[in-house]
Order: C-alpha cells, then sequence, then structure tokens
C-alpha cells in the first residue's frame, strides 16, 4: 500500500537542521536476515567508498523508455490497482482516475463525478465495485456512475487517505481527522483510543489515519499520526506506539506477510508549537516488524531508518518490497535487501506506491510516472506505449 506526503516547508527545514534519533536498544535484530544490500544499477565497477555489502548489478532500460515528463500517465501515482476484470487503475494527484487495458487510456476527473482529482487509494469490493479515496471524499463506481460520500455523509473529513473493503464488505475510510465505517447509506466516525504519549509528535495532523489493513485473523490495524498502529479486534482496541517499538508514532503504510508478520512503515514525526507556527524533529521515520511478541527494526540498511517510509507490499513469492523516500525501493527476500534506485533510469527516487499484477510484473508508482518491473528489464508506462518499451 502507499502512502507519501508533503511536509511542511518549515519542519522540513528544521530537520535538515537537527535530526534527532529514536532510541531503539531494547529491540532485538532480526537474525534471520542477513543485512547484505544489492544496488541494482548501470554504474561502473564499484567505487573504493562503496562498503563490501553493496554488490553492483544491472537492469537495463532501454535508451527508447527515457522518462519524458510530457508523455508520462501523471506526475504523481499515489495508487495503483488491478481489479477482478483484468483493468488497471492509477490514481494520480493532479489528474484524476486513470484506467486501461492496455491498449489507451481513459481519464476520469471531477466533471465525471470523482470527489477530487487528488486520488490517495483504491480498492474493490465483491461485486465489483471500485471504492476511491479522494481529497473530496469517498467515491463510488459501479462501472456506470460515481457516487461520491463527503462529511454531509457522515465522513470526519473529506480528506481521506485509505480505504478498505473487509472480510464482512464493511466499508472503512481512514480520513485527515480518523477513521470512519459505512452504517447503511452514511458514514460514521470510530472512535478510536489516544495512547499517553509525552511529547506528541506527528506529520501532518494529529489523529490521521494513513493506512488500513485487515489481517488474516480478521483483525484491523490502524496506521495513525502520532498515535501509533492500533489493532481492533471487533471487540476492544490494542494500540502500539514508538514505546513498543515503532520507529515513530506516524505509521504510514501496514502490511501482514504470508508467515503472519507485520510490517510497519513510518513517517518522520514532529513536535509542533502551541501556535503551530514552529516545529521541531522528535523521529525520523523508518520501518519496523513485528512478530506479535517482539518489534524489529533495520538500523544497518540504508533507508530503512531515519527514512520516510511510503508504501509496502509483498508479492506472490512472499518478498517484501519497500518504498523508501529519496533513496528508492527494497526488495527483501528473507535475507538481502535489494535497492533499486534511480540509477536505473527512473525519474526520481520519490516512491507512492506499489503492486504486482496477475503475471507477476512489480508496478511503482512514483513523482513522475509509472514504472514496471518484469524480470530485469523496467519499462516506463507511458500514454503513448501503454504497456511500455
Amino acid at each position: 500500500m502507499k502512502k507519501s506526503f508533503w511536509a511542511p516547508a518549515a519542519c522540513l527545514l528544521l530537520l535538515i537542521g537537527a535530526l534527532v534519533h529514536p532510541h531503539i536498544g531494547q529491540h532485538a535484530p532480526d537474525a534471520s536476515a542477513s543485512l547484505a544490500l544489492t544496488r541494482y544499477s548501470e554504474m561502473a565497477p564499484r567505487p573504493a567508498s562503496e562498503p563490501d555489502n553493496f554488490q553492483l548489478l544491472s537492469v537495463p532500460i532501454s535508451s527508447t523508455c527515457s522518462p519524458k515528463p510530457n508523455d508520462q500517465i501523471g506526475q504523481h501515482i499515489r495508487s495503483i490497482y488491478q481489479d477482478s476484470k483484468g483493468n488497471y487503475w492509477f490514481g494520480t494527484a493532479q489528474n484524476g482516475l486513470v484506467q486501461t487495458t492496455g491498449k489507451g487510456y481513459t481519464y476520469f476527473t471531477t466533471r465525471d463525478g470523482l470527489g477530487a482529482n487528488h486520488i490517495n487509494d483504491l480498492t474493490e469490493d465483491a461485486e465489483g465495485n471500485l471504492w476511491i479515496a479522494t481529497h473530496g471524499g469517498v467515491t463510488k463506481y459501479d462501472g456506470d456512475r460515481f457516487t461520491t460520500y463527503t462529511e454531509e455523509d457522515g465522513l470526519t473529513d473529506n480528506r481521506v487517505w485509505t480505504v478498505l473493503v473487509d472480510r464482512f464488505g464493511g466499508i472503512w475510510a481512514g480520513t485527515h481527522d480518523g477513521l470512519c465505517k459505512m452504517e447503511g447509506a452514511q458514514f460514521a466516525p470510530v472512535e478510536l483510543p489516544k495512547p499517553d504519549i509525552s511529547p506528541v509528535a506527528y506529520t501532518t495532523h494529529l489523529g490521521t489515519v494513513w493506512d488500513l489493513v485487515e489481517d488474516r485473523a480478521g483483525n484491523l490495524w490502524i496506521g495513525r499520526d502520532g498515535y501509533g498502529v492500533t489493532r481492533y479486534d471487533g471487540q476492544r482496541f490494542q494500540t502500539f506506539t514508538q514505546v513498543d517499538g515503532l520507529t515513530t508514532n506516524s505509521v504510514s503504510s501496514i502490511l501482514q506477510d504470508q508467515q503472519g508478520h507485520m510490517w510497519f512503515g513510518s513517517f518522520s514525526a514532529h513536535v509542533r508549537s502551541a501556535t503551530q507556527s514552529t516545529c521541531r524533529p522528535l523521529a525520523n521515520g523508518g520501518l519496523s516488524k513485528f512478530d506479535g511478541t517482539t518489534f524489529t527494526q533495520f538500523p544497518e540498511v540504508m533507508g530503512l531508518y531515519h527514512t520516510d517510509i511510503s508504501s509496502l507490499m509483498e508479492d506472490s513469492d512472499g518478498r517484501i518490497w519497500i518504498g523508501c523516500q529519496q533513496i528508492g525501493v527494497y526488495k527483501y527476500d528473507g535475507e538481502t535487501f535489494h535497492l533499486y534506485s534511480e540509477d536505473e533510469g527512473i525519474t526520481g527516487n520519490y516512491i507512492h506506491s506499489l503492486w504486482e499484477d496477475r503475471g507477476g510484473n512489480i508496478w511503482m508508482g512514483y513523482t513522475g510516472g509509472v514504472f514496471q518491473l518484469n524480470q530485469y528489464i523496467w519499462r516506463n508506462i507511458k500514454r503513448s506505449t501503454p504497456w511500455g518499451c
């Protein structure tokens, strides 16, 4: 799943000036993982400054596939989804919702009924309806028409970051101001516990729900800005915070792997003044893994500690994909972390979304366009050549 953001400029300046490292001494290392790194690029032989645990391998991208800004599906690809009919959908931050079968594109915008042209998340229910998290509410698309639910329909905020259909068909929405669930034809707020945290630090808005995941036992996991991650079993809530082992209390992305372990990506968190005029960094983002008892962090791996994690995904072979802002995308096979970065010809390292299609291809949504990794070949998926080149 995908989540990224643009932090306030003032906080970014302060973050550059003073980084505060969270204390992780109480967390166990991951004994099963040798933290060897493999960096895929077309670079020359490893320079002397590169550590020994980097291996530079070649992942070719055709020169005719060079990314061209004016030919991209969108400049900010916030979400990628393949529906039950095989259609591909791309949620953008400016151009609305894009649909393709590989033979051209159809763009849907507010003129067609979308709540907003800023799309954050996509999912599908058992009837084939598409549910879309937008900055203008939750939009449902039945293949014929769009229906949008807003604050007038019970949402706590029209800025919706994530939407989930649970195993019983229930619709959940994570908004800029908390969690909501559809009850009948309306949404209703779900009151979440507020853990005792001091000092309180968050990314953009205290209490925002960034991500929602239902695990195989039916528990709902709720990634929150400033309040960590909350597990809901249908009767009671349990919240985990930085004290328990999260890298920060701003949980941006959640994943349950095939072994049942939970993975959490976090954003950097800041302490704001009472007037919101100043902020100071308290903790930097990163990746953490929870096996049901112990949290593990990965400080040895560049980009998985003190870096904002925007998206997490597990592929059909059980490999974990991790989107790291300004670093690139890691693939973890259980032993080694392999880094894919802009050295492959990608437009940049600002990653928003990850998806695996039915053919095992990995799709990545960046600031700068859509890229597909098929075996060891990168393709830039463009308007002029829908399936890349």
